[in-house]
């Protein structure tokens, strides 16, 4: 299959995942956000996780960035498109939080009232634009001349901040009793694990596949760290939450229960973080480009387990949502990857003697 009819491929599954939940919203508008919601917070993890990445690189153009530069920025440029699924999940949220009613019998925190729902939700998508505009256009990453600084080091406080409160927004605050205070930081190890493995899948898978020698230093490195924080982070909260038998931190848990999701919560945590990271401890599989695809393309699976994993369990009709919730993801995804194949096309790859000219 040539790469153009790839394309329309993935555009047409997208299309018509997106009119199934479009169809979906006429009879049961509350199941086709929620699994809109699911469908994006997995979908938004690469471009929203490259970010940081790409910022990062900008501060200091790592050899890393050989191999996944391209890859990274085509990424990042397709911000855009993430915001426009995002925009149902801003101007709904009345619909989302039951917090926004009192429901539950609790009074609404000024924080969880529509109106600072909403204007939260509008800085986070100015925020991510102007910082995806400006981490792609103030300078090519791949030229000798070095983006600004300060400018990177600025974006990455302001993703920080914003990204760990939109998590909180659009996960913990779909439970009127939960509440987290390293929630953030999941959410943010969340992202990064997910891109960076995204971008391992595809390049290196790339490399590989044509038998080519990719650049593999530090990437196997950086993919150990981002397990280990995103293990960490989940690790700590089940641990401070069943040890100490929190009242509201608990509830993260309890309304996720049953036998399907305890099942997926197993995997997510042996299968998509023990065993990666075992096996990120050795040198050869941190150097191998195969094992470093196939763990990348891992991680990407896990990242949509955990979207689900937040949204489903939440809502009555957890069969009807999570069936639409996989049409969703279809759409959004197919759609997403449609637009970063062709964004892909457009940027060139990284030049060897503009990085080692920086490095000098």
């Amino acid at each position: 299959m040539t790469a153009r009819r790839f394309i329309t491929l993935l555009l047409g599954i997208g299309t018509i995942g997106v009119v199934v939940v479009l169809v979906a919203a006429t009879f049961a508008p509350r199941t086709a956000l929620a699994a809109w919601l699911a469908a994006v917070l997995a979908v938004m993890v690469v471009p929203l996780g490259a970010l940081p990445l790409l910022l990062t690189w900008h501060l200091h153009k790592g050899r890393w960035g050989l191999q996944l530069g391209r890859d990274m920025e085509a990424a990042v440029a397709t911000m855009p498109l993430v915001l426009l699924f995002l925009l149902p999940v801003v101007l709904a949220s009345g619909a989302l939080h039951p917090l926004v009613h009192g429901a539950g019998g609790h009074e609404t925190h000024p924080w969880l009232r529509e109106g600072a729902l909403l204007a939260r939700g509008a800085v986070y998508l100015v925020t991510w634009w102007v910082l995806a505009h400006v981490a792609v256009r103030i300078g090519r990453p791949v030229d000798a001349a070095a983006p600004r600084p300060a400018m990177a080091s600025a974006g990455l406080i302001l993703w920080a901040v914003t990204a760990s409160l939109a998590g909180i927004d659009w996960v913990i605050a779909l439970q009127p009793k939960a509440y987290s205070s390293i929630f953030g930081l999941i959410f943010l190890s969340h992202l990064m694990v997910g891109a960076l493995g995204f971008l391992c899948a595809t390049s290196l898978g790339r490399a590989w596949s044509l038998g080519q020698a990719p650049e593999v230093r530090g990437i196997g490195n950086m993919l150990l760290g981002a397990v280990m924080l995103w293990l960490y982070h989940e690790y700590m909260q089940w641990l401070i939450v069943w040890s100490g038998d929190l009242p509201g931190h608990i509830d993260i848990y309890l309304d996720r229960a049953g036998p399907v999701w305890h099942a997926l919560v197993t995997v997510m945590a042996v299968l998509g973080g023990a065993v990666p990271f075992v096996l990120l401890l050795w040198s050869r599989v941190r150097r191998n480009a195969a094992w470093l695809a196939m763990i990348g393309g891992w991680f990407v699976a896990v990242r949509i387990m955990e979207a689900f994993w937040w949204v489903v369990p939440l809502h009555p009709a957890g069969g009807l949502t999570a069936a639409l919730a996989v049409a969703a993801l279809a759409g959004a995804g197919g759609l997403w990857g449609g637009v970063w194949l062709i964004l892909r096309a457009r940027h060139p790859a990284p030049r060897r003697e503009a990085m080692e000219a920086h490095h000098g």
